[in-house]
């Protein structure tokens, strides 16, 4: 095998140059000084042998050792048109690295790849220097795609297999502001969002520690990720255009104790008006409850009569940045032979000044800024937020019996009984707010509900909205003045 380190590997390639392209030859040389300007002077490369082709040059028979003296063995790294594009700056036409091998990082493990690709990219020449500028920092990472295909990987503590994983049409800023941390390396405006056309992971399974999990699919479209959440644009709401996690599954001992079917959701971009849409759902959410290692919860469990849960999930909700109008609808969790779960809510005001100085704040306090410091500073802006109206309800599956059952079997009575008391029980724990209306509405409206096991519905429809500080105030200094600024109505109806 014809050893060469990263620095000498160039005077190898002159030495032949009578069999070798000079695109071939000066892409080879590119990519030796550009690795040797990383820094890592401590990695060698040897191979077996060089073939070039046009713009296109192969290392057979590769092995890469890193400063740890771990080996990566790969079977042919295949790199076409590498060349300087603009100033400090490298581009690609392909890079294709098959039949990879190798050990584990901090592990005795093995880990081997069928091949990862990548075609038509560019990136700074600098990237992985220590100690980058701001102004470096403006810099992207682009390609049209990028894969890594048949994962395994094994060791004592894990194990698993990769079908695929790939990115396509990415823009990858290097200026990320997501901490206090990051924010301190960077100057000036923030850099334009993280963006890939989609993302896609298939088939991904394995174990550890005795526990197996695998995931059929993860896939997202148009992503776009801010690279601050400090000031926040119309644009950087549009996250994705869909996403989806499908097939999850964890397994133990062959008992699952947890698997989804579904998880998904979409975001359309803004309409005429500026108004975003959302839509979310969960579908075939199950979980055992009796792989719940705490005993005294699976006591619970079992006196409740459930030993699994299974859930299914929609929502939908709309945002204009510009009016702050914020309306969540049609949002139901359901869980079986449980409850249904529905609200509903409208918000005025939540305008994207609004979130941009809420997210300022939870910086500040992040760095150190006493809460109520860096709150009170913005009261003026959280003011503006309101509430048009509230409507939650519960719609009882079986849950309201079993668990009336499992309380009075404490009590050595009834369900029924403890239902009937239920009301009185109640208004007494009510009659120090000395509010009586409020107290005969929730006592009737709960007595209903658990007598009849129908559903429970409570309800905030103000005659004006409502400002959220407003709420929260004369939450603290006057309560009794709530019930009547929202319109509060709370209703049981029977099944």
């Amino acid at each position: 095998m014809l050893r060469s380190t990263l620095a000498a590997s160039v005077l190898l390639l002159a030495s032949s140059a009578a069999v070798t392209s000079a695109h071939a030859l000066e892409g080879k040389a590119l990519l030796d000084s550009y690795l040797e300007k990383m820094g890592s002077a401590a990695v060698t490369i040897t191979y077996g042998n060089l073939v070039e082709d046009g713009a296109s040059f192969t290392m057979q028979d590769a092995v890469i050792t890193n400063p740890r003296g771990q080996k990566t063995n790969v079977e042919a790294i295949v790199v076409k048109g590498l060349r300087q594009a603009a100033a400090g700056r490298i581009s690609y036409e392909s890079v294709v690295l098959s039949g990879i091998s190798g050990q584990m990082r901090g592990s005795d493990g093995t880990l081997s790849i069928n091949a990862v690709a990548s075609n038509n990219g560019e990136w700074p020449a600098d990237v992985w220097a220590g100690g980058l500028t701001a102004d470096e920092r403006k810099q992207r990472i682009t390609f049209d795609s990028f894969s890594i295909n048949g994962v395994q990987a094994k060791s004592p503590e894990v194990s698993f297999n990769l079908e695929s994983f790939g990115i396509t049409g990415a823009d990858i800023p290097l200026d990320f502001r997501l901490t206090p941390e990051m924010a301190a390396l960077n100057s000036g405006e923030p850099a334009e969002p993280m963006v890939m056309k989609s993302v896609a992971l298939t088939g991904f399974d394995g174990t550890q520690a005795g526990v197996e999990f695998s995931l059929g699919t993860i896939a997202v479209s148009n992503l776009s990720f801010p690279t601050s959440f400090s000031v926040l644009g119309v644009d950087d709401l549009q996250i994705y255009s869909a996403a989806a996690f499908k097939d999850f599954l964890v397994k133990q001992g062959g008992t699952t104790i947890m698997s989804l079917a579904d998880l998904s959701g979409t975001i359309t971009p803004a309409d005429s008006s500026g108004t975003i849409t959302g839509t979310s759902n969960i579908d075939g959410l199950y979980v055992n409850l009796k792989a719940v290692p705490d005993r005294e919860a699976q006591k619970v469990f079992d006196q409740l009569g459930y030993d699994k849960i299974e859930m299914t999930a929609t929502g939908v909700g709309t945002y204009n940045p510009n009016t702050g109008v914020t309306d969540v609808t049609n949002t139901v969790f359901k869980l079986k032979n449980m409850f249904d779960l529905a609200f509903n809510y409208r918000l005025e005001g939540y305008t994207l000044d609004v979130i941009n100085q809420l997210n300022a704040a939870n910086q500040k306090i992040e760095s150190g800024t006493p809460m109520m410091q860096a709150y009170m500073a913005i009261l003026p802006t959280l003011s503006q937020v309101k509430l048009s109206n509230l409507s939650l309800a519960l719609t009882d599956q079986s849950i309201t019996g079993r668990a009336l059952d499992f309380q009075a079997s404490q009590m050595n009575t009834t369900g029924d009984q403890l239902a009937q008391g239920a009301p009185m029980m109640i208004g007494m724990g009510l009659a120090g707010l000395q509010m009586p209306a409020l107290t005969e509405m929730v006592t009737k409206a709960v007595g209903d509900f658990l007598r009849d096991k129908g559903t429970l519905t409570v309800e905030a429809n103000p005659a004006e909205p409502v400002s959220i500080v407003t709420m929260v105030m004369s939450g603290q200094s006057n309560p009794k003045v709530i019930p009547e600024m929202l319109n509060l109505q709370m209703t049981a109806t029977p099944k």
